[in-house]
């Protein structure tokens, strides 16, 4: 029997979720401390605000808007934290954070898929909550890769 259109849908997410973390730690590697929390300009991102980043959003649209935990994000700390956390902790977390998510996705079933959920962004549907959070992972891992090869000099 060949899979569900739902079945491919959660293995594709659950990969794609997987392969980006993968991503993230290989170009986070070679990454210095002061590199993930360097600023080019004051008002730009660090690659540690954006692990901080896409570890909040996980949490409040998989953990917060799909599972019903309670909604422990602070978004604006995400940007403004300049420093003080290592490396090594904030891929830690977000590994944590995305293991989860595919915990999560891996069960989700039709129903769940359906279903509208409140978001920041308002009503969606458990399907549009993942395709929302693996796009939006692929988007600032595409960042951090492109901040990594700068500091490498490439």
């Amino acid at each position: 029997m060949e899979p569900s259109i739902s079945d491919l849908f959660r293995s594709h997410s659950v990969r794609k979720l997987r392969d980006m973390m993968a991503l993230i730690e290989k170009w986070c590697a070679g990454m210095s401390e002061e590199q993930v929390w360097h600023r080019e300009v004051p008002d730009a991102n660090s690659v540690g605000n954006l692990l901080m980043h896409l570890e909040g959003n996980l949490g409040q649209f998989i953990g917060h808007s799909l599972e019903g935990k309670p909604d422990v994000r602070v978004r604006p700390l995400e940007f403004s934290t300049r420093e003080g956390i290592e490396k090594a902790s904030l891929l830690s977390a977000l590994q944590a954070r995305i293991e989860q998510t595919c915990l999560l996705v891996e069960r989700i079933d039709d129903e769940g898929l359906r279903k509208p959920v409140t978001t920041l962004h308002g009503q969606m549907t458990g399907l549009e909550v993942i395709y929302q959070v693996v796009g939006h992972l692929q988007q600032h891992t595409g960042q951090i890769i492109f901040a990594a090869k700068i500091f490498a000099g490439r």
